[in-house]
């Protein structure tokens, strides 16, 4: 019995979906009200057309839709167009105007080289600045190098003044002088006063105007050498001509104990060695060593020299602290014949009228 169920029941569903497939088959009597497609002749002109319908199916999906952002600009075209954001100072839409840049306040060191500096070139409008922001005519600077004796070459302060002549600033000169500058400035404020720099920079127009508006001679650096001293060592005959008429102290000695003839004979300048000895200079005013001009002339081996220091009474029989004479001091030296044969003519002379 069961066995008769199983088998009605397979018949019945195979009958059921026999029908379905029959009803869904018929294409032709289908209609969807509910749908767009309900007008039969629209869907008749679809099914006529089927090749053309794939073929544009087909090219809407090989085309691709246009990019709808903007191309993106070159780099260096967006750079030419790029500018920096406003700065805190500068004008903007909440600011009606620009505010003014404030300068850091200068030092007193900073304005003080401000003005030795638009001293030493000449530069007026420097130097009024200067002034006007409290900078002192007599102020202090530390310049590298002024002391060449010394290898290497000794720093020191000068004033603007000093400055100015060291490198042959007349006019700056005459500002600082109008201005109040000290011509003769102890060497706590200036190691060099104006007229040691002006002796050593050879300006003659310099030396002329200090000396005519009062400078000290006699003066000394910071190491005891007088204007007379650089002037026999770095300047013209003119301007050891022009010391000399104010009479300076030819005896003073710097602090190695050299005079002024001294400063004359070590670089052969003998037209300035003839001026001091003609205004009085002593050419056996010996040194610490004993050494006299006439002695430091042999040493330098210039005939010349050792001609005037003889022709103004330098003494060959002088010894200094090694016991040597003038002419002990040629021995062992080749080329100085000429000075051996000046220096035993006087000898014997000496000895001559001695007897």
């Amino acid at each position: 019995m069961g066995f008769d169920t199983m088998r009605s029941y397979e018949q019945f569903m195979e009958q059921t979906f026999s029908r379905a497939r029959t009803r869904s088959s018929d294409s032709d009597k289908i209609k969807r009200q509910d749908s767009c497609m309900f007008n039969s002749e629209l869907r008749q002109e679809v099914h006529t057309q089927p090749q053309e319908s794939l073929d544009s199916s087909r090219k809407m999906r090989q085309h691709k839709p246009s990019s709808l952002s903007p191309a993106i600009p070159a780099f260096q075209a967006a750079l030419s167009k790029w500018s920096p954001p406003p700065s805190p100072g500068s004008a903007s839409p909440g600011t009606p105007q620009a505010l003014p840049e404030v300068a850091p306040a200068r030092t007193p060191s900073q304005i003080a080289n401000s003005i030795y500096i638009s001293a030493c070139a000449g530069d007026f409008q420097g130097m009024q600045s200067a002034i006007t922001q409290g900078a002192s005519v007599n102020c202090s600077v530390l310049v590298p190098g002024i002391f060449e004796t010394f290898k290497p070459a000794k720093s020191g302060h000068l004033s603007p003044l000093a400055g100015a002549a060291s490198h042959g600033q007349l006019g700056s000169v005459k500002y600082l002088v109008s201005a109040g500058a000290e011509i003769s400035p102890s060497t706590t404020r200036s190691a060099s006063s104006p007229l040691h720099q002006a002796c050593r920079s050879n300006s003659l127009a310099i030396v002329k105007f200090l000396l005519e508006h009062g400078a000290d001679v006699n003066i000394d650096n910071a190491y005891k050498v007088t204007p007379i001293m650089y002037a026999c060592r770095y300047s013209s005959s003119e301007i050891v001509s022009l010391l000399l008429q104010y009479q300076p102290d030819l005896s003073k000695v710097s602090f190695i104990g050299s005079t002024a003839l001294n400063w004359a004979v070590f670089p052969g300048k003998v037209d300035a060695a003839e001026l001091l000895l003609r205004a009085g200079g002593d050419p056996n005013q010996a040194m610490p060593d004993g050494n006299t001009s006439l002695h430091c002339a042999v040493l330098t081996g210039n005939a010349s020299m050792v001609k005037v220091m003889l022709q103004y009474g330098a003494d060959p029989f002088l010894r200094n602290e090694a016991n040597e004479t003038a002419l002990q001091l040629t021995e062992g030296h080749v080329g100085n014949e000429k000075i051996v044969a000046m220096l035993k003519t006087v000898i014997a002379m000496c000895q001559q009228r001695r007897r």
